[in-house]
């Protein structure tokens, strides 16, 4: 838990900052800046919205001629987005608008990004030599991504057994999209098997299923208000924490908790399950920020459960 930001939500126009590198070089301080940024199980871009108000009219000129290469379809731009000096979010930008607001001469301007966008779009075309382990091939593949994106390899786990002992029958030619090549190349290595998830966070990251990364957190006194229960999990509110990760646990210990369960065929959910109890896998996360709003900086977490506490 970042206790830095713990139980308050309240902060300056000095504790969030927008740093713009790239074509363009510019820091954004001292204006009334919100902040939406989600990351989800999935090897699409994690995206964030970022509306700023009042900009220089030279500066939004600036950002409108400079922030996208449309010729080649690829962001020449990279935003991150600080908070209390800690970098809680870095993305390409992707697109960029300037809307006027109803009192004359104010404009807020919401800058769409995605962790990853550019690294989605990257494409090879690569002979593999005959004997090659799936492990040499795709640690090949996620090197030539991060190269030419700097999208990092995060972890790869339940898969050791597939990828350090399959080697290629023949020599093979990957061509298209890297990330495309990288899912196939898991899923035959696999036999076919779908269980396996690769996604975005902090790097690209390829898992086994219902694998639970570290760390797991016990967030049952942390919670702003009672889980709202869905099939699958549970949906929670927490004050603003940048340390929680896709595909990492949380647990909810608690059996006093009062649950929201609307919508649900109670029928079909134990009573542990109603009672919000048990362990989560991270499937989203999502934090909202604004330095000019009353309301406390949240993120939001989604997680599918996948086991009763021990012990209870």
């Amino acid at each position: 838990m970042n206790k830095d930001f713990t139980g308050f939500g309240l902060y300056s126009s000095r504790d969030l900052v927008i740093k713009i590198t790239g074509n363009v070089i510019y820091t954004i301080v001292d204006l009334d800046i919100g902040v939406v940024a989600t990351k989800s199980l999935s090897a699409n871009p994690n995206l964030a919205t970022v509306i700023v108000y009042n900009l220089a009219r030279s500066t939004r000129e600036l950002l409108s001629t400079s922030i996208y290469d449309y010729i080649n379809n690829v962001s020449p731009c990279n935003m991150s987005i600080e908070l209390n000096n800690e970098v809680i979010y870095s993305g390409d930008i992707i697109n960029v608008l300037h809307n006027p607001k109803r009192q004359k001469g104010e404009y807020e301007t919401v800058f769409s990004c995605g962790k990853g966008a550019n690294a989605v779009k990257q494409t090879l075309n690569k002979k593999y030599a005959k004997g090659s382990t799936v492990t040499s091939i795709v640690d090949d593949m996620i090197s030539d991504l991060s190269s030419i994106s700097g999208l990092a390899k995060g972890s790869i786990q339940g898969l050791k057994d597939c990828m350090s002992n399959r080697t290629l029958l023949r020599s093979v030619t990957m061509d298209g999209k890297i990330i495309d090549n990288i899912k196939k190349m898991i899923k035959e290595c696999t036999s076919g098997n779908s269980e396996i998830d690769v996604y975005i966070d902090d790097g690209l990251n390829i898992v086994a299923k219902n694998t639970i990364l570290q760390p797991i957190t016990d967030i049952t006194d942390v919670l702003l208000e009672s889980p709202k229960l869905t099939e699958q999990g549970a949906n929670v509110i927490v004050a603003f924490d940048s340390t929680y990760k896709i595909g990492a646990g949380f647990i909810i210990a608690s059996n006093n908790i009062q649950s929201s369960y609307a919508n649900l065929t109670l029928n079909a959910l134990t009573q542990n399950q109603i009672l919000g109890e048990g362990t989560y896998r991270i499937t989203e996360v999502k934090h909202k920020i604004d330095n000019f709003s009353s309301d406390v900086a949240k993120t939001e977490i989604v997680g599918i459960l996948l086991a009763k506490v021990k012990g209870k």
